[in-house]
């Protein structure tokens, strides 16, 4: 009899679904069923989300007289084949939610900890009971215990073999949410599905490094999401959510006055920093218009009371945006872009401006000064 209930080549809008149908379903031949299953949900190109749920209250557990006489030899390969089942959740490129709705004890409540998010009913109960029966969690549990709960907590826990609800679950960290049982689903679906909205690589990207940085030192995880941010950079799906999200902000926005050159709009206030405008294009029949109609409204701009610098940016996949902006002092506008040319020093004033923030382009600029009419010396023309 099939332990687990699964139909690889059906998902529901990208969430894939193993339903565990019998009690004790985390038998060996249960195991064995569900690593197959997980594995299939991997390869699916569809799969966004997979879900793990019981259709018997009591699937959520291990055959204990499958145990109680095995040799240290098999007992290694009992432990192994749950381990690969926690490896190959943690593998998936995307997440794993578990809905538990009855008894998850022992390897049930570790499957429960495999995954990525956990919810539960109000019938729920957790325990990692091995050493009741004198031995110890091996799917996982030790680790996974304490990363959610933290060392102490885990440790009474595993000590004790003691046995908890629901609610306490949640309140300790185990599970995100305690529902009535004919919610429970219909909730993890609702969660499911705002996974399937978001975009796929920066869902694989995030779940790497929220697990393999856990516990690693700060600067090693700031490196991880650095490399992981800047690869997703230039990917149709980056370009095409971002550009969407733009799209429907300017629709939102009123509608403002075009001059010719669709360059310019100048603030006529005098405030202490003045971000004036952005415009960028990735036309390169414009790119030329562009930075004329810039070098044209620098006149203009010059003119204003407190004008120091202005610049001329290309971004790393060719857009050319032009930032007009007026600092207090020729110091504020030397540290903010000329001795940094990607603005670190000066992305705290420049950063509240606009969105991209001028720091996320590359160097290539021309700057004017209200004492220099010609570009800055330590940027050319020819650089563009």
């Amino acid at each position: 009899m099939d332990m687990i209930s699964y139909d690889a080549g059906k998902n529901k809008n990208g969430i894939s679904t193993i339903t565990l149908t019998q009690p004790q379903s985390l038998s060996i031949q249960g195991k064995q069923e569900l690593l197959s299953a997980i594995r299939k949900v991997a390869e699916d190109p569809e799969s966004r989300v997979l879900i793990i749920a019981q259709s018997h209250p009591q699937a959520f557990l291990v055959n204990v007289s499958e145990l109680a006489d095995m040799s240290p030899g098999e007992a290694a390969e009992y432990s192994y084949a749950g381990q690969q089942i926690a490896l190959a959740l943690a593998a998936l490129p995307f997440p794993a939610i578990a809905a538990v709705d009855g008894t998850a004890l022992g390897g049930g409540c570790e499957l429960a900890m495999s995954c990525d998010l956990t919810y539960a009913s109000t019938s729920s109960q957790f325990g990692q009971i091995e050493a009741n029966g004198g031995v110890i969690p091996a799917f996982g549990g030790t680790w996974n215990l304490s990363q959610r709960l933290g060392l102490q907590k885990a440790s009474e826990l595993i000590f004790t073999g003691a046995m908890f609800d629901a609610k306490q679950a949640k309140e300790w960290g185990l599970i995100l949410e305690v529902l009535e049982p004919d919610q429970l689903m219909p909730y993890v679906y609702e969660v499911a599905s705002k996974i399937v909205k978001a975009g796929r690589m920066s869902i694989t990207n995030a779940k790497k490094i929220l697990r393999e940085g856990h516990g690693l030192p700060f600067t090693a995880v700031l490196a991880m999401e650095q490399g992981a941010f800047a690869s997703l950079f230039g990917t149709a799906d980056q370009r095409d959510r971002m550009h969407a999200f733009l799209n429907e902000q300017n629709k939102e926005a009123p509608a403002a006055e075009e001059k010719s050159a669709a360059v310019l709009t100048i603030s006529k206030e005098d405030p202490k920093f003045t971000f004036i405008n952005i415009w960028d294009t990735a036309d390169t029949n414009k790119q030329g218009q562009l930075l004329e109609a810039m070098k044209e409204d620098a006149q203009e701009i010059q003119k204003q009371h407190g004008f120091i610098g202005m610049a001329f940016y290309a971004s790393s996949d060719g857009r050319q945006t032009v930032v007009y902006a007026q600092w207090e002092t020729e110091e504020d506008f030397n540290k903010g872009i000329v001795q940094n040319p990607v603005m670190t020093a000066g992305r705290d004033k420049l950063s509240a401006f606009g969105d991209p923030a001028p720091n996320t382009y590359t160097m290539n600029g021309i700057f004017f000064h209200q004492t220099e009419k010609k570009p800055n010396n330590k940027f050319s023309e020819n650089e563009q």
